[in-house]
């Protein structure tokens, strides 16, 4: 016969289970919130480096004519629910977005393509890339701030379109 879990022990397997989850879960800056770590499905590296990789303060080409808006979102580019939509252009715009980030004060910011991850089917999107019937992988990057301690994650969906806006927390070039 299985005796009844007294009150005391109740609590305290919840709060274990509590510790175990917050354990498993990341908190980037500006959105108060939680994610848990993407799981990487594929990845690209070269020279010990994400593809593709770069900063923002290189000669590489940016938005030198649109000034991008910050998100009123705070969760905005910081979740895979809510990843920074910069297709379906071509793969120029996905590089001119990421070399026009700054940090929160103007700061240049390194990138670094941790992997693809998050896979989801989209009948608007056209069939390919791997996934037979429309759909894409979000791309997950790695941000550091120049003088910032943190790297930040962030969400890019190169299949759909969205206009071009910044996580809260930076700015543009």
């Amino acid at each position: 016969m299985n005796a009844p879990i007294s009150r005391t022990s109740h609590l305290a397997i919840l709060a274990l289970t509590a510790a175990i989850l917050a354990g498993c879960q990341t908190t980037q800056p500006g959105t108060g919130a939680s994610n848990p770590e993407p799981v990487i499905v594929s990845s690209l590296r070269q020279g010990g480096k994400g593809v593709p990789n770069g900063r923002s303060d290189s000669t590489a080409p940016y938005f030198r004519i649109v000034k991008l808006p910050v998100s009123t979102d705070p969760a905005f580019g910081y979740s895979a629910a809510k990843p920074i939509k910069t297709g379906p252009r071509d793969k120029s715009f996905h590089h001119l977005y990421l070399n026009s980030l700054r940090g929160p004060k103007g700061e240049p910011v390194t990138y670094e393509r941790r992997g693809a991850c998050c896979e989801y089917q989209d009948k608007s999107i056209p069939t390919g890339g791997g996934l037979p019937s429309g759909g894409g992988l979000l791309d997950v990057y790695d941000i550091q701030v120049d003088g910032g301690s943190k790297k930040i994650t962030i969400y890019v969906d190169m299949y759909r379109s969205g206009p071009p806006v910044l996580p809260v927390g930076f700015t543009g070039r």
